[in-house]
């Protein structure tokens, strides 16, 4: 008799709920795979399109700064998210001043041309940063010190830039006295670099072309 109701138990089994929550299981998971390889898939294109309007600005910079970029007066590097340029030592100001010398401004006239004719779209931030060396000084006016020249000096790149037609929207002016030497940076140890301005450049995955 035990026999015959282990026989009759196993013939009532029922199957179907567990073989039904497998196949559930497993069209969850390869939805989840679909929609992480689309999303990683788009994030790869967006990557490329951005790495490829970093390299086309890089290049059209180079154009217009070919000797300062030979003489290491200003330096052009691609960051993972951005594209950092800096001005060094006293290209754009004088010791201790914020305010553009007739050589400064010059040269972010320049830098303004750059930016109005490069052949990509897709800038979406532009952020100008103000650095200084550990010296200390007193002049007795604005500004009186290290944390307000460089952010005096990042105000008045930015300032220029806008009065040189730029769209004022997308830039920003941070001052960081001393505080990221220029071998923090990358750039080894050289006091002109830590009296800097760098400009950094946040491109987004726009694919197009503006006129020059």
């Amino acid at each position: 008799m035990t026999t015959g109701l282990l026989q009759s138990d196993k013939q009532g089994l029922n199957y179907w709920p567990g073989f039904i929550d497998a196949i559930a299981s497993i069209l969850i998971i390869f939805l989840l795979i679909s929609f992480l390889d689309t999303v990683l898939s788009r994030r790869n294109i967006e990557l490329i399109v951005i790495e490829k309007n970093q390299r086309v600005f890089m290049e059209h910079f180079k154009g217009f700064f070919e000797q300062e970029i030979k003489d290491s007066t200003i330096i052009v590097r691609p960051r993972l998210d951005h594209l950092q340029i800096t001005f060094g030592g006293e290209i754009l100001f004088g010791e201790g001043e914020d305010v553009l010398e007739d050589l400064g401004q010059v040269v972010l006239a320049k830098c303004a041309e750059v930016f109005l004719t490069v052949p990509v779209t897709g800038i979406t931030q532009i952020q100008v940063e103000g650095h200084t060396d550990t010296t200390a000084f007193d002049q007795g006016g604005y500004p009186r010190n290290n944390w307000e020249l460089s952010t005096a000096r990042a105000i008045s790149v930015v300032q220029f830039f806008i009065d040189e037609n730029l769209d004022p929207t997308i830039f920003s002016a941070n001052g960081y006295e001393s505080n990221i030497p220029a071998e923090h940076q990358g750039l080894g140890r050289n006091p002109d670099l830590d009296r800097r301005i760098e400009i950094k450049i946040y491109f987004s995955a726009e694919d197009g072309t503006t006129t020059p």
